[in-house]
This record gives C-alpha cells, structure tokens and sequence, in this order.
C-alpha cells in the first residue's frame, strides 16, 4: 500500500480503536451479552482446569458458552497466564430486578451489582476482563484493517471510497460494543474478514483465478482456526467452495482446482477435526448443539412468517446499536434513517448494474466478482441466523457481525453510485456512524450505569424536606419531592428521594415506590435496587445523603382531578416483608412521603357534558364559590339516599384545607341530617385547587329512615376543621348560619308494608 493509504487507514483504526476502549471503561464488567460466560471459559482453562464439558443438569459459571470451541478462550488464557494474572471462580452479585431485554423499561439496565473492586486501578478478575477486552479490540483493529484491503481488493482505483467502507464498518455502534466485550464473535468476525480477504486475493488478485499451493495451505489453515472460534464460521468453508469451484470453473481449470481445494480442506479438518470428533464421543453430536439447546432452552413458539417481522426488526436493530443485555436501545427515527440508507445503497446498487449491462462508461474500476462473494456471504450468515433463531430465541446482531464488513462494502458501494463525482457524499454513512457511536456514550450508555449523587445534609433542597422516617435503626429517609408536582394524566413525572445510612447495611434492601390513589389504591409501582439497581444498600456510604431519582408515569386512566401519595420504603425481596419505618418519636412512619397532584386531561372539560343549573350562587370568604348542583330525585322517601352533586370553583389560592358539610334543614330549621367530609374523601383538597378549576364532588347523603314526610332544605358550605369555624358566606343563595341554599328536596311517606 501507498503511504498514503497507510496513513488514512491507521487513523481510521486509530479512531475506531480510541472508541473501542471508552466503550470498554464505561461499561462495566459483564455489562454485554454472555460477558460472563465467556470470561469464566477463560478462567477455566487459564486456571488449567481442561476443556469444560457442558451438562444440561449442572449449567455453572460457563452456562451453554462452555459448549463453544476453544480458540478464543485459548488464545485469552494465554494473555492471563503471560501476564501472571488470576482470579477467583467468583462473578459480581445478580441484580435481581434487572431490566434483561427491554428498552422501553426504565431501570435496572445493569444485570449485575457493581462496586469499588471495579474501579481504578484495576485489580484481579477487574484487570483480566480489561485485558481481554483489550484483546477483542485489537482483533477487531485488525478486522477494519482487512476490511479495507478486501474494499481495495473489489475497488481497486477507488482508494477513498475502500476507505470510506471500512470505516462504515469501524465506527457501527454494535461493532464498537460488541468489540469492547470478552466475546468470541470478535475473533470469528475477525477470522471471516480474514477468509474473505483471501479469497479475494486468490480469485481476484493474480493472473491466475486460482490459489497457490501456499496460499492454499494458509486459506485452510484459518479456515481450520474458524472452525476452531465458533461454528457459524463452518459457513467459510462452504463459500471458499463455491467461491474457488465458480473461478476455477470460469477460467477452465477446474481439474487443477480439486487438488487445490483438497489441500484447503485436508488442512482444515487436520487442525479443527479433534474438536468436532471430540463432541461426537461426549454428546453424539459433533457440533454439540443439541445438548447446547438443551441448555439454552428452545423457542417457546415456532418461527412463522407472522413472527418473522418482530424477529427481523430485533436483528437489524441489534446490528446497529442496541446495548447492554438488549435493554438500551436508540431512539425509533434513528433505525429508520439506517433502513433509508440501505434502501438508497441498494436502489443505487440495482442503477449501478442496469447502467452497466446497457454499456454505460463507468467512473471507476469495480470486480464485480468479490461484490457476488461479499453478497453471498452475507446471505450464507443471514440463513445460518435464521436456522439458528427457529431453533432457539437468538435474533440477535452480533451474529450476523461476521458479514458486516462485506455487507458495508457493498452497500457504500451502492451509495456512491448516486454521487459518483462527490466523494464527500461518500463519506457520510461512515461520519454519521461515527458522530452516533460517540454521542452513545454521554447519551446512552453512562447514564446507565450511573450511581446516584451523594450531598451533604445541609445541601438537601428545603422543599424536599420531610420528618425523617427510620427504616430498621440503619437507614433515614430524610427528605422526597416530586417534580412537576401537578400533571395530567400519562404525563410522566419524577420521584426523588433523600437517604442517609446511620450505620452500614449488611443485606440489600429492595425499594418500592407506591402511588396511592382513593382509597389507597396501587395506581402505579416501582420495585428495584436503589439507584436504579446501581447502588444496594450495602455499599452505601455512612453519613452523606443519596439522591435517588426515579421517573413514573401517572395513569392514562384515572378519575381527575385528584391526589396521589408517594409512598416509599425498603423491603427484603426474598421474603417480601417490609423493614420496620419509624419516625423520630418512635411511631409507625405514615403512609406517603410526598404528593402528586393529577389534573384532568389538557383541553378535557373539568365537569360532565350536562352542566348543573346555575342556582342562587354563593360565594365563601371572597376565596371559594358554590357554582351549582346536580341531583338525581328530588322526591325521596324515608331511609333513601340523596345522591348529589356539588360543583365548586375556586376564586383565587385557598391556601388550606377546609372541610365540607351538607345538612339536611326541616321547616322549623332543625338539622335532621348530614354530610361531612373532605373534598373528593380527601383526595383534592382546597389548598391545592387552582383558581378557574371545576372541582365536582359527589356527597351521599343518608335520610333517616324515621323522617318525617315534609319539604326539606339542602344547605352546604364549609369550615375549618380544626375550630369548626365556618367561612362567611355572601351571595343570593346564601342564608343564615354562612351557608348556602342548594335546593329544597320533597320526603314523602314511605309505602306501607
């Protein structure tokens, strides 16, 4: 290669390499699929504990990984053991409320417990995961590498556009993720990339379509260390058949072409044979898979074309970027600006072809031929996906990682061929790709595995302060806000509770959030580790307050307006009961620790459609007024209940909470009956009622079953609870006592017996 060739790929790699290892730091241990598994395989043969062997009955550390060819696990027991590393058999803590496969949940997207053992500097089975991780992210350099020279291979007098291509692969978010994981699908990536690139020197870089007797032993070679990395990689050799039978056959050489390729395959099979002879004798299998399904379980329902789409959309988001253990995923429209650009390379691809039969000039030269291998390995990958995902639920992108580099070829290719003359067109799949893979990081990924804040007593907001409430002599819940404090329903709010440990915990306690409606009804529940799982209560420091946020969401359906209670507290997850929470006297915490206030629907009417009769309005101490009345009969009888609506508007701020009454008036003005209560029970009080708000109320008013038959006044109004001091009333339906006339009501005798 030119130096100049030399320069622009290596800082391509350079890049790509640079992302790679933030990836790695910021996520922390066995934060990706399998991480786990695949570090433990290490271990175990680093520890020199042999080739594991898998047992449906006794999955351990190694799970299903354990029934994976070695090489890769080899080659890191190798950098263990060369660096005089070891660890213990030990794995960090399960989150038990871990987010595994979802990405609209919020929470709980770190499947394991962290702690300080992982930070800097790095110790133990903390410094053997970098490494390896390390290790996956020098062999994808070397995959962009190879990529770039099979693109040189197929575009040989379009360096800028070979470069622009493996750059589209380097900077793939997935790749980057997958790249910063202990995994074996880095070196099958990297060994597919490999393979390609010798193909396409062997058939398309010589005089002859053909490879030498060396480069025969070389091409079995790595095909023997693939089959070696992962069985997927078996689909290599299938395409060096066909891929070397087609060439031979073109240029007239077939014959010759058998004893190259028994070469190839002799070579192959003596270097990755005792592997699969090895399962054959253990499991009667030689690839192994049917006790590997055993382990990972098959699909709960056939792959049918009505489930296909769900399977494909998984698989080409997971092929862009979906992090974590499936459950971070990128906003909807960013997929689909992906789906436009494989749609558009396509459409130029297809414009490309039709143009070239029709004899139309072309700008550069292309061998079609490695664009047919690259193609074709890409669907070999996609049908050993989908083989693999009706077998087992699997739709997963990194699978399909090892046609990455091909794929990206040709779909960049297709691209430029709308701008064939504006090579700066080329380049903006591959910048895009790389503006997304950095903004992951701030945006994404670390915010996932944040830890809460810890402040200072003093700093807590003094809006946010509460009576301390005592969980087990241990823990103090000094303070909670919800923010906004008014919403409507389906709007999403956030809880943010205050904590401080008095003294360590030895346990971990889970945290419910309750919302409670009327009644005290669960209306909405959070149960996780504090922090959103990322910091349990036994790694909280003692004495510096926690702030730990949380986002809900209120009911779409739920009566409004009205109150809601935000309850919290700590609970033992394996048992289910709730530590003892006292205040600072010694008595049961009270049931809620703030209040969320849920407003109808925006641009929904605050009454029924059929208004009340505005009747006699009165006005209470200049603040509240009685706009009118529902009921349903004003004709009842002795014992029946009188169901009847109040409408009350609020003329400014109430600024406390005041109680309403409705008493039943006879002709003399006796009170023979009433009503008392908070307004809505309790659930909308008068100090948080906004001026101009409608606030129906429903008051049942039971008539004694002794009444005598007559006209009645219904009169209501309202008082301080406290002193039973009643707000002055002023208005033509006011009447004496700071009440107002709502209606007169007829009893008449009730049916004799």
């Amino acid at each position: 290669m030119t130096a100049w060739r030399w320069r622009h790929i290596g800082a391509v790699i350079v890049v790509y390499a640079l992302l790679a290892v933030i990836y790695s730091v910021a996520i922390p241990l066995f934060e990706t699929p399998d991480e786990n598994h695949h570090a433990e395989y290490v271990r175990h043969l680093a520890a020199g504990e042999g080739l594991p062997v898998l047992d449906p009955g006794h999955s351990g550390p190694l799970a299903q990984e354990g029934g994976q060819p070695p090489l890769y696990y080899a080659l890191g027991a190798l950098l263990i053991r060369g660096g005089g590393l070891a660890w213990e058999e030990t794995l960090p803590v399960r989150n038990p409320h871990a987010n595994v496969g979802n990405p609209v949940q919020l929470g709980n997207k770190n499947r394991w417990l962290h702690g300080e053992d992982e930070s800097w500097p790095w110790q133990g089975m903390t410094l053997a995961v970098h490494l390896l991780r390390l290790f996956s992210i020098l062999l994808g350099c070397g995959t962009v590498y190879l990529a770039y020279r099979v693109a040189c291979l197929a575009l040989p007098d379009a360096g800028g556009l070979a470069l622009a291509a493996a750059a589209l692969t380097a900077f793939t978010p997935q790749f980057i993720f997958l790249s910063a994981s202990v995994n074996n699908d880095n070196l099958a990536v990297f060994m597919a990339a490999l393979v390609l690139w010798l193909l396409a020197r062997a058939g398309w870089g010589g005089p002859v379509p053909m490879p030498s007797w060396r480069d025969s032993l070389v091409l079995g070679a790595v095909l023997g260390l693939a089959a070696l990395t992962k069985l997927n990689a078996l689909g290599l050799w299938l395409l060096a058949v066909i891929v070397l039978g087609e060439r031979a056959f073109r240029g007239g050489m077939l014959g010759r072409m058998v004893g190259r390729l028994a070469v190839i395959m002799g070579v192959a099979i003596a270097i990755a044979g005792w592997w699969y002879v090895r399962n054959w004798r253990l499991y009667g299998d030689p690839t192994g898979l049917a006790v590997f399904l055993q382990m990972v379980g098959p699909r709960p329902r056939a792959l049918t074309l009505t489930n296909l789409d769900a399977e494909l959309e998984g698989l080409r988001a997971s092929l862009v970027a979906v992090f974590g253990w499936f459950n971070l995923a990128l906003p909807g429209w960013i997929y689909r600006v992906w789906d436009a650009f494989v749609v558009a390379a396509l459409a130029g691809l297809a414009w490309w072809q039709w143009r070239r039969r029709r004899q139309a000039a072309s700008t550069i030269q292309v061998r079609g031929g490695i664009l047919v291998m690259l193609g074709l390995w890409a669907v070999l990958s996609i049908l050993e996906v989908l083989r693999w995902t009706s077998l087992t639920p699997g739709s997963q992108g990194r699978l399909l990682m090892p046609a990455l580099a091909g794929a990206n070829i040709i779909l960049l290719f297709g691209w430029s061929r709308w701008w064939p003359e504006r090579r700066m067109w080329w380049w903006g799949p591959p910048a895009g790709m790389l503006v997304l893979a950095a903004a992951c990081l701030p945006l994404l990924i670390m915010p996932a595995y944040r830890k809460p804040p810890l402040i200072a007593e003093g700093q807590v907001p003094p809006g946010a302060r509460t009576p301390p409430v005592i969980i087990d002599q241990r823990i103090r819940l000094v303070g909670a806000e919800v923010t906004p404090a008014t919403v409507h329903p389906g709007e999403d709010f956030e809880v943010t509770l205050y904590w401080q440990a008095l003294a360590p915990a030895p346990y971990d306690a889970s945290l419910f959030i309750h919302l409670l409606g009327p009644g005290q009804q669960m209306v909405g529940q959070i149960d996780t580790y504090p922090g959103w799982g990322m910091l349990p209560t036994s790694q909280w420091p003692a004495g510096p307050i926690i702030v730990d946020r949380y986002r809900m969401r209120a009911p779409g359906k739920l009566a409004t307006p009205t109150l809601l209670k935000v309850d919290a507290g700590l609970y033992d997850r394996a048992t289910g009961r709730s530590y003892t929470a006292q205040t600072a006297n010694g008595e049961p915490a009270p049931v809620g620790t703030a209040v969320l206030r849920v407003l109808p629907p925006a641009g929904a009417s605050p009454v029924s459609p059929q208004a009340p009769p505005q009747r006699g309005q009165v006005v209470f101490d200049e603040r509240v007024r009685l706009d009118g009345y529902r009921l349903a009969d004003a004709v009842v009888k002795p014992g029946d209940v009188l169901d009847l609506d109040l409408d009350w508007e609020a003329l400014k701020p109430v600024g406390e909470d005041l109680q309403v009454f409705v008493h039943l008036i006879d002709a003399q003005g006796n009170h023979v009956g009433g009503y008392d209560s908070a307004p809505l029970g309790g659930w909308w009080p008068t100090s948080v009622w906004e001026p101009g708000q409608i606030v129906r109320d429903h008051y049942p008013l039971a008539l004694s079953a002794d009444l005598v038959p007559g006209r009645y006044q219904v009169q209501a109004g309202l008082y301080r609870l406290a002193t039973l001091e009643r707000l002055p009333a002023a208005g033509p339906g006011s009447v004496a006592g700071d009440a107002a006339h709502v209606t007169t009501i007829e009893v008449q005798p009730a049916p004799a017996p």
